[in-house]
């Protein structure tokens, strides 16, 4: 693999996650070929890294929220999902299905008919998400508070500037 180098942090947290799916990509013209071999010993060497990849993405955990204890068409995972494109929801639970947190059924029916449910690791990790969501809800008025706090503080800093 070449050393990438000019790549913002950014960029470079989507190249790690894109060489994970997709081992031969291009980034900025700049093209790194990497075998699969190479990616499957690597690519989880910290479990942190694989949990921030995964899970911390923008509709990752609004996906297993929607999802809950039951089993959606994709049609109605989409439209319970305002703002996710058919595109980003699409490659998330392609994600999801790989890493054994979502399963996906398809019909061969006209027309055909795809359905998504939680496995057994996706119910724990939804039971973790909805404790999370309780400690947000039951912290988010300290929360907010502190950031006014925080952002009163660093205009008048900078205003003394």
């Amino acid at each position: 693999m070449r050393l990438l180098s000019g790549i913002s942090g950014g960029h470079l947290q989507r190249y790690f996650i894109s060489a994970i799916f997709a081992p031969n990509i291009h980034l900025h013209q700049r093209e790194v070929t990497m075998t699969k071999t190479t990616v499957s010993k690597n690519q989880y060497a910290d479990s942190r890294d694989f949990m921030t990849s995964l899970l911390f993405r923008k509709w990752t955990i609004a996906i297993i929220l929607s999802l809950g204890a039951e089993t959606k068409r994709y049609s109605a995972l989409h439209r319970s999902l305002p703002g996710v494109t058919q595109k980003v929801l699409t490659e998330h639970l392609k994600q999801l299905e790989r890493a054994g947190i979502v399963r996906r059924f398809f019909y061969p029916t006209i027309p055909p008919r795809v359905e998504y449910e939680l496995t057994k690791t996706g119910l724990e990790l939804l039971k973790l998400t909805g404790d999370i969501t309780m400690w947000f809800d039951s912290h988010s008025e300290a929360l907010h508070k502190s950031q006014k706090t925080y952002d009163k503080k660093r205009v008048t800093v900078l205003r003394r500037l």
